[in-house]
Parts: C-alpha cells; structure tokens; sequence
C-alpha cells in the first residue's frame, strides 16, 4: 500500500453516493493515509538515522573512504565514539552491521596509531633521557659533561637517538650528542696531552726532572698533543711543563768521575755553557756548586750522605731561571785502603811544653793531634821529625790527659795512631822573704828550686808578678795601700814555667 493505492482508492469512495457507506469508507481511507504516513515517516527517520551514521563513520576515515586504511588525523577516541552512537541508532540489521565493521576497522586503526605514538614517545623520553645525563646536571645547554660521561655512554644515547622517528625531535637529540662527543673529544685529547707530556718526566712529575730517554722527538710529539687541547687552563698547563721539559734538554747531560769515598771533591763535564750544577742524594737536593768550561766540581767530604760506599747519588746542571736538566747517577766508590804509615814516635810531652814532638816516617806530609776522638789540629813535618803546637789546648794541660798523634800522606790518608799521655815534671821550690815594712818600695828575697816567677796577693786577690833575676826575686808594692798598713797579711807564690804555685809564703808587713 503506498499513496497511490490510496488515492486510487479514495477515488472510488468519492463516486460513492450513499453518505452513510460513503462516511465509512473515508474513515478507512484516512485510517490507511494514517498509517502509510506514520511507515514512511519511520522509513524516513531509519534513512535519516542511516545517513547521519553512514556520514559520520566515513568521517573517520582517509578521503572518507571506509575502504581506506589510514583514518585523518582529526580522527580521536572521541570521532570514534560519536560515530559509534550514531550507528547503535541505526535498526536495519544489515547496514548496522556493515557500519559497525567499519566502526572496529577504525578503532583498530586508532588503536595502532595511539599504539606507535606512544612507542615514539617512549622512545624520544628513553633518548632525552639518555642524552640529557651525559651532561652536568642533566642540562644539555651546560658545556661540561659528567665524570661518568664515556665513549660507551654516548653510544649507549646515540642507539637511542637513532630509533626515534620524528625527524625534528631526532635532529635535535643528534646535536646534543655531537657536544656531547665534542667534548669528550676535547677531554681525552687533553688527558693524552697530560699522560704523554707527564711521560717525558721521571716518575711522570712534571715538578721534577725528565727522563735520560727523553730527546727532541718525544717533546715535539708531546708539543702537537698540547697544540690540540681546547681548555685553556689545561693547555697553559702542558705547555709550560713541555717548556720546561725543552729547557732541560736543552741543558744536556753531565758527566761524573769515579768518586771514592773521603775524596773532597766530585767532578766530572757539562754541556758547553752550564754555569751550575746540583747534587742530590734520594732525590733531594743537597748541595750546589758553579760550572765552568765544561766542567764543575762539588765539594763533598764535608756531607755525611757522601761518606757511605755504595751510596747513590745524582748530578745536574740547572739553569739560571732554577730549571734543573738531566740527572746522571753513580754511587760512592769504596776507598782502596793504602798502606798505612808507621805509628810516629811521640817524645814524653811535660805540662806546659810548648810542643809535642818526635819522630816520624819520611811519607808523613802531615801530623795531626786527636784528643778524645776529635780532631784538634795539624803540625809541620821536617824530614824524619815533627812538631805541634799545644801550649794552648786546655786539656793538654791537664796531667794523665791521653792524645794520640797520626801521620798523614799526600792523598790525606792516615796511618796509625800512637798514643800518649800528658806529663808533669817534679818541681819544687821555696821563698825566703826579707822583712817588709810600711816604708818598703819592693818586697825581697830570695827562690830556690824551679821557681820562674812570683805572685803577689792581697786578701787572697792577685795584684801583680814579681820578677825573679838568679836566686833573687822582688815584687812592687809601694803604690798598694793596705801594705802601707803595718799588721797587713799578704802572700807572695812561687811559681814555675807552666804558672803553677810551687810554694805560698805569708808574711807580714812590719
């Protein structure tokens, strides 16, 4: 039944003359108009839903072709759902599920695409991540990178970097790491700089000395090292270590001469115009002397760490500016002992005897006196006997005082010691005063024995000597007020050559 059917229909009634019949069939006729308005009505909305439906899924899609499979980029969760809720209107059962396939196949596209850009996300965070902890504090604008920054590092991000597909964001990523690269590049060439500038020093201490193997060759390698350090600090550092290192070749090497243990000087060449040389013995610095010529000598009998055969010592030049080139080594020779000289023949030595003498061996160029151990001091030698000088040496004026004597050859050898000891002769003496009073210029007498000289005292305090002329002897005193005090007790002493008092007379003046 569609309008046609009823108009055709209603045709007929309207021929119709019998109202009553005639009412009735126009009764049926609007029920039929009714109800074929209300079908097409409901066909009318299922189009309308099917359209809105229809519109809306291919929407989703490229060039809204449903067959397509790429949907616009426009396309969200949100398009999907919408277009959804439309389809879920539409009732015919066929095209609900033709639009609902087609609802899956984009989801399902929706779906990958969500899926592959969070894999991308994943994979730029993963890289960020990475490139940005290769940097001081994480910050990939700083221009220094971490202690734990290495090749394998950078390698490790860069495999990341090379799996982000955004050509923007990997561009980017790619210039952090060529800094990156860059200045580790610039780190490892200034730590080869430092290892191969520290190599041409002993123990690789730019403070100290180069090695004996370090020639031209080995700086100039060093120098194109530093050339290409970028920091400036670092740089300003090598070149001032491979600068000193130049000096000090440029010093060259010196020579030493067998040193024997007690020889007073160590000798040996230097470069041509070296004006100074340094001794060192366990790397330290222990004495200095000038270079002339060619050639130096350091005076060493008088350093304890020199006296040890077999010691090892070291010997440099060093410039004017303190630069101190090649160390040479050698140790302390063993002295080869010569034969001795015979033990000299000491005549007795008397208490206030102004020499030791006696006899000695025809090699002897020297005599030499110890007291105690220690060295007191040379005497001469004259063919076959000696003599030195002891008057003032305060303990030889000590009776029973044991001093040796040794001889001495050309090369400053010694021989063997004799020993003796220091005598006091037996003296004695006597004063026999002539009677003083308090007019008295002088006080008399006269000495017997040894006596060389008399003592006055006064209060047991020295005044004055007295001359002895024979056996007779006076001293002044008439300038000494107390004797011109009769009852005054004075003494007068006895003395012999070396001041000792031999006798003590008491008198008194009258």
């Amino acid at each position: 039944t569609d309008q046609t059917a009823i108009d055709a229909a209603k045709a007929l009634v309207d021929k119709v003359t019998d109202p009553t019949v005639k009412t009735a069939l126009q009764q049926d006729i609007t029920k039929a108009q009714n109800l074929l308005d209300a079908k097409n009505a409901a066909i009318q909305a299922e189009k309308d839903r099917q359209d809105a439906a229809s519109k809306a899924v291919k929407e989703l899609f490229t060039n809204d072709d449903t067959s397509s499979n790429s949907i616009k980029n426009l396309t969200d969760q949100t398009a999907i759902d919408a277009a959804k809720a439309l389809v879920d209107k539409v009732t015919d059962p066929t095209v609900k599920a033709a639009l609902q396939q087609d609802i899956t196949k984009a989801q399902n596209l929706l779906d990958a695409k969500n899926a592959a850009i969070q894999a991308e996300k994943d994979r730029q965070d993963a890289a960020s991540k990475a490139v940005k902890e290769l940097f001081t504090n994480d910050d990939t604008s700083s221009d220094t990178i971490k202690n734990t920054t290495s090749q394998s590092t950078i390698d490790d991000a860069k495999s990341l970097v090379n799996t982000v597909t955004d050509p923007t964001v990997k561009a980017t990523l790619e210039q952090d790491i060529a800094k990156a690269q860059s200045i580790l590049d610039a780190q490892n060439a200034a730590l080869q700089a430092e290892s191969t500038v520290k190599a041409l020093f002993n123990n690789d201490d730019t403070k100290g000395t180069i090695k004996n193997t370090t020639d031209q060759a080995a700086i100039d390698a060093a120098q194109q090292l530093v050339n290409s350090v970028i920091d400036p600090a670092k740089k300003s550092e090598l070149q001032q270590a491979v600068n000193k290192a130049q000096r000090q070749l440029a010093l060259g090497e010196v020579t030493i001469d067998t040193y024997t243990i007690g020889g007073n000087y160590i000798t040996g060449t230097t470069k041509t115009g070296v004006t100074k040389v340094g001794i060192y013995v366990d790397g330290k610095l222990i004495r200095t002397a000038a270079a002339s010529n060619g050639t130096y000598q350091i005076y060493a009998s008088t350093a304890p760490e020199l006296q040890v055969t077999g010691q090892a010592f070291e010997v440099a030049p060093i410039a004017t500016d303190g630069t101190i080139g090649l160390k040479s080594n050698s140790v302390v020779s063993a002295k080869v002992a010569p034969k001795k000289i015979a033990k000299p023949m000491i005549d007795d030595y008397f208490k206030g005897t102004s020499y030791i003498t006696g006899t000695v061996s025809s090699e002897a160029k020297k005599i030499a006196l110890y007291i105690d151990g220690q060295f007191v001091r040379y005497g001469a030698v004259t063919g076959d006997t000696f003599k030195i000088y002891a008057s003032d040496v305060a303990l030889m004026k000590t009776e029973g005082q044991t001093f040796e004597v040794v001889a001495v050859d050309n090369l400053g050898n010694e021989g063997e010691r004799a020993s003796s000891d220091v005598k006091s002769k037996t003296v004695k003496g006597n004063v026999l005063p002539n009677e003083t009073t308090t007019l008295s210029t002088y006080n008399t007498g006269t000495v017997t024995g040894d006596v060389h000289m008399i003592a006055l005292y006064v209060d047991g305090k020295f005044v004055r000597y007295g001359a002895v002329t024979g056996t007779d002897y006076k001293v002044y005193i008439y300038d000494v007020p107390a004797l011109r005090i009769a009852g005054t007790t004075f003494e007068v002493k006895a003395l012999d050559t070396a001041g000792n008092i031999l006798y003590t007379s008491t008198q008194i003046v009258q």
